[in-house]
């Protein structure tokens, strides 16, 4: 039985990061790639002054490195110490223990502006240091286990601010070519992708297809945007934070009355986004939280019209294992998808709040107890239409062939998504 979360598949799978991944860099595919060391670095001559601020530079970030590791270090040995001490003694250790742990803190928020620092003083000259700066932009593209930490405009600041460095180091370039394209900054893509083909990276026919797509559909999108007016609009309230949601009633009429009735009615309450990939998806709609549930019906399906909108960054739509089996899961997009568009409904996109999405940890059902979901506390319609909204059209779900749930099997084996 073909898997009912294939549609994960499109997005890890066929997206800008894969298809950037599939680059010919000549250099390893991990977290935290080596620095490549044939990557021309083309930097201006600076004086014998500037040298000694940009050597500073990187004395101070691998001194404050070090600093940290030593107190992590102490930490630990007081902890070994404090079982056997006695309780005056315990009390003293542990405030101890407390207080190197603020500084410890105070300190990794200082050390995170010196690796930006010291790699654009001297791009490329310390392999150590250009590890850290790929692993730190590649945690603000999702790139970390626990997720939460998105932030494609940070990474393409800081990508910028790199490449304003003469730095032409290809993976950063190609973090930067992701950011840009999740932030829907074209140009900038354009830029960072010419900066890769300068520091030795081939890019596939693929991605360069992929990114046409999202340019035209980007395009027609702003279009819609330009026009769009007194659309349905939701706020919902997680267990992080709230964010606010329009609706494209124009365009999915099916989908927004389905689910403005159901925020109505509270269907939502309490659910879990039940699948998140930080910097691709967050998932819920499902009343058994494990990706198998629905609201007991069917409605149809709306990709197939010619106004029917597309897959953007903070874009909801419809979640089904088949054509014709959406109902009430819904996934919100954290970047383009073009390869999605005709295949499920678009029906609305989040217009305030984006960064609650983004800090929605990596799940699945299949972790092990003891981590928790973010839920929905709850969904409060701000506008709508003089209409009332319910379903237009239910269709009913057959229980002969086996359609009781709308995904029938939970994401217990989902795609690699290696950064």
């Amino acid at each position: 039985m073909k898997s009912p979360f294939h549609l994960l598949h499109s997005i890890l799978c066929a997206g800008l990061f894969l298809l950037l991944a599939n680059c010919s860099l000549g250099c390893q595919n991990d977290s935290t790639p080596p620095a490549t060391t044939d990557a021309p670095t083309q930097i201006d001559d600076k004086s014998a002054s500037t040298q000694v601020d940009d050597k500073s530079a990187l004395e101070k970030y691998l001194a404050l490195k070090k600093q940290i590791a030593e107190s992590k270090s102490k930490i630990t040995q007081l902890l070994v110490k404090t079982p056997t001490a006695k309780t005056d003694l315990q009390k003293q250790v542990l405030a101890e223990i407390g207080e190197i742990k603020k500084n410890v803190a105070a300190w990794e928020s200082q050390l995170s502006e010196l690796v930006i620092d010291a790699y654009c003083a001297s791009p490329d000259s310390n392999r150590e240091l250009a590890q850290e700066m790929n692993r730190r932009l590649r945690v603000f593209m999702g790139g970390d286990q626990i997720g939460g930490n998105f932030n494609p405009r940070r990474a393409l600041d800081l990508v910028e601010k790199i490449y304003a460095s003469g730095s032409r180091n290809p993976q950063i370039m190609m973090i930067g070519c992701q950011a840009a394209y999740s932030c829907l900054e074209f140009d900038l893509c354009d830029k960072y992708l010419q900066a890769m083909e300068e520091g030795g990276a081939k890019l596939s026919e693929a991605y360069r297809e992929n990114l046409a797509k999202a340019k035209q559909a980007w395009e027609i999108e702003q279009g819609y945007l330009a026009k769009d007016a007194n659309l349905p609009v939701v706020e919902i309230e997680t267990s992080i934070g709230k964010f606010t949601v329009e609706l494209y009633e124009e365009q999915a009429p099916h989908a927004v009355n389905n689910f403005v009735s159901l925020c109505e009615s509270g269907f939502f309450k309490n659910q879990p986004f039940f699948f998140v990939a930080s910097g691709q998806v967050a998932m819920s709609g499902c009343p058994t939280g494990d990706g198998k549930g629905n609201a007991g019906y069917f409605i149809p399906d709306e990709f197939s019209r010619d106004d029917a909108r597309k897959h953007g960054i903070g874009t909801l739509s419809l979640i089904h294992d088949r054509p014709g089996e959406g109902s009430s899961q819904f996934a919100i997009s954290s970047q383009p998808t073009p390869e999605r568009d005709g295949k499920f409904t678009v029906f609305g996109r989040v217009i305030d709040g984006i960064e609650i999405v983004f800090k929605i940890p990596n799940f699945n059902p299949s972790m092990k107890a003891g981590r928790e979901p973010v839920r929905i506390v709850s969904t409060n319609v701000l506008q709508k239409r003089s209409h009332p909204y319910e379903v237009l059209e239910k269709i009913e779900i057959k229980s002969t062939d086996d359609s009781s749930t709308t995904n029938k099997n939970p994401p217990s084996k989902l795609v690699d998504k290696k950064k």
